[in-house]
């Protein structure tokens, strides 16, 4: 039997390759795993955009299994990547990290789907916003944010402002507003309706990474977990 060891600052974890494919081969999200396990972590699964195999990270919460879209907390990976990047993905889950609007699309565009996103702060507090059905659609529509819909939460409604806007990178400007946030990070492309976003440089005074720009004018965010589950 096969084993890989990977170790970094935040995980320590032993795979059995052979037992991550027999548990979870037929697996394409979180969901799917959280049948077999209620433990949190990095996990193998067959990716449903190349059928491949891929790591995800899961989060087991409330009963479900959140896959992690977006991950960030020491501006250790580059966000200013393009179009096609934030199509495929890029980054690790055992750092930081973009899933990929194509598997993006796939977790939301099928069934109901939960978006939440948790936040963490220079005080040490945490915030977090969690929306009840989430579509991001296909790659002919640009992966349009099509649905944000009823949130609960702690922190601001910044999401639904990108309802119905495309997504769009450097390279690629769907909506033709030439919004300078894009030349930072990838994002909804809503005609600069913020200065801040969760893909900005993370140390930036000018378009800074942040969630709510007018309420961390003192309080910094460090930290973001963006994940759904069904």
């Amino acid at each position: 039997m096969k084993f890989i060891n990977v170790s970094t600052r935040r995980y320590n974890y032993v795979y059995s390759v052979e037992m991550l494919y027999r548990m979870f081969v037929d697996c394409f999200h979180c969901d799917c795993v959280s049948g077999h396990t209620s433990v949190s972590g990095v996990y193998e699964i067959t990716s449903p955009v190349t059928n491949n195999p891929m790591l995800v990270e899961c989060v087991m919460k409330d009963g479900y299994g959140y896959t992690v879209i977006l991950q960030r907390h020491d501006g250790s990976v580059d966000f200013n990547r393009t179009y096609a990047e934030y199509q495929d993905g890029f980054g690790s889950p055992f750092t930081e990290m973009w899933l990929g609007n194509r598997y993006f699309n796939y977790l939301t565009s099928s069934w109901s789907s939960r978006l939440f996103i948790e936040l963490k702060y220079s005080d040490a507090s945490f915030r977090y916003v969690d929306y009840s059905d989430v579509i991001v659609s296909s790659a002919s529509s640009q992966y349009t944010l099509s649905r944000v819909y009823l949130m609960t939460g702690n922190a601001s409604d910044m999401l639904r402002s990108y309802e119905n806007h495309p997504f769009g990178t450097h390279d690629l400007d769907p909506s033709g507003c030439g919004c300078p946030m894009l030349k930072y990070g990838g994002w909804w492309d809503g005609c600069c309706s913020d200065t801040c976003g969760l893909t900005m440089p993370y140390n930036d005074p000018t378009y800074p990474f942040g969630w709510d720009c007018t309420a961390e004018t003192t309080v910094k965010l460090t930290s973001v977990k963006m994940m759904t589950t069904r």
